[in-house]
């Protein structure tokens, strides 16, 4: 189900909004300066800290039992977590013995609504944007709320409130041989597993829902209209499971506190690494090294895309003049865009090099040798595309 909106903006209106969006767009190239360089400063104390707690880990440190020498101590432990626990959702009586998490999930059947919108440039300089909007019912675990759709069929495509809500319920005492898991740890143990629901479960979660049917489909407790009388689900129908997490292997980096363990915290940082499975201590260390390296890129892809999409505000009012003849203001628009992104690339690896400076003199010079090549060839493209091409005035001869 699709509907259709078409709207024209006048190129005076344009104007307008596009000078307004002039300080905005500054305003996104100044924040995107701090953010490079404490961008490049996080990453040089994150790898300066697992640098240094490779240096002093003590690695295989038996959970068997607890050893008063590595009190406060950078450990590498590895082994299995076990509950002795029985966790329960009370609601609708259901329970898993030994389990360190027991989750409910609930889906429900709901309208999501999707927009996509296409500009088309007129003559002098307006636009002529044609808005589709499309309504898809689908199973979502988080409830939709209809009354923030804008399209025109948001009145016919309406979802009722969610009647029932996931929920996680977490043992308070998970046991690692002779120590016991922290909150945070035992947070991070979500290796779920499904949970084969017991015969009669469906009975009490009909109990909430009188005028609707309940019965156990594909292990899951399915709640629908009492008067759908098609196999096909119908908005408001609801989906129930559950998962759970038993008995696991993990492996972490911690500090060891008495019989438990907290963030290992260093002059830069702190350590405190998790992951399933047995691992040793050289892989979480490269691990942790890797995801370092990677969030590094991301935010320099972040401060570079919000500083470019800064500079293509503060030149879009020079494109929308352009606009009055589309085609001229298409390739106003594309030259300005590119200067953006020359701009946005030589201050962001002037930043990145200032700061590398601060950290790590060597490296930063070389990349500011680089930002100062790139500023050139920015001048350089500027220069070229602004000069005037003239016509000497013809000689009359009498």
């Amino acid at each position: 189900m699709s509907f259709s909106q078409v709207t024209n903006e006048s190129w005076f209106s344009r104007i307008g909004g596009s000078i307004a969006g002039v300080l905005v767009g500054l305003l996104l190239v100044v924040a995107a300066i701090p953010l490079l360089f404490w961008n490049e400063g996080r990453a040089v104390h994150r790898a300066r800290t697992l640098a240094e707690g490779r240096e002093m880990v003590v690695e295989n440190v038996s959970n068997e039992s607890v050893d008063p020498g590595n009190e406060k101590k950078l450990v590498h432990m590895s082994g299995t977590a076990t509950s002795h626990e029985t966790l329960a959702d009370a609601s609708l009586d259901v329970s898993v013995d030994k389990a360190i998490k027991l989750k409910r999930v609930v889906q429900m059947f709901q309208w999501k609504e999707d927009k996509q919108t296409k500009t088309k440039k007129k003559l002098g300089g307006g636009n002529r944007k044609t808005t589709t909007y499309s309504y898809d019912a689908g199973w979502y675990s988080k409830a939709i709320d209809s009354s923030k759709f804008d399209g025109p069929g948001r009145s016919k495509n309406t979802n009722p409130t969610m009647p029932l809500q996931g929920k996680t319920f977490d043992a308070k005492e998970v046991d690692f041989g002779a120590f016991q898991l922290n909150e945070d740890q035992i947070q991070q143990c979500d290796n779920y597993e499904s949970l084969e629901l017991p015969a009669g479960s469906e009975e009490k979660l009909a109990e909430k829902f009188e005028h609707r049917t309940v019965e156990i489909v594909n292990n899951q407790m399915l709640v629908r209209d009492a008067n759908n009388g098609t196999s096909e689900p119908s908005i408001g129908d609801l989906r129930v499971s559950y998962k759970f997490v038993g008995p696991s292997d993990i492996s972490f980096l911690y500090q060891q506190v008495g019989n438990s363990f907290a963030p290992f915290k260093l002059s830069e940082g702190s350590i405190a690494e998790f992951a399933h499975g047995k691992r040793s201590a050289d892989e979480m260390f490269t691990s942790a090294e890797t995801a370092n390296s990677v969030l590094l890129w991301i935010l320099r892809a972040v401060g570079f895309g919000v500083m470019a999409i800064g500079f293509g505000m503060v030149f879009r009012p020079f494109a929308v003049l352009a606009d009055v003849v589309p085609f001229a203001g298409s390739l106003v628009g594309f030259g300005f865009a590119l200067i953006s992104g020359l701009l946005a690339a030589s201050i962001s690896l002037f930043v990145i090099a200032v700061a590398w400076i601060f950290y790590r003199p060597v490296l930063g010079i070389c990349l500011l040798v680089a930002a100062i090549a790139v500023a050139v060839l920015v001048r350089m493209f500027m220069a070229k595309n602004s000069k005037v091409i003239t016509v000497d005035k013809p000689v009359v001869l009498d």
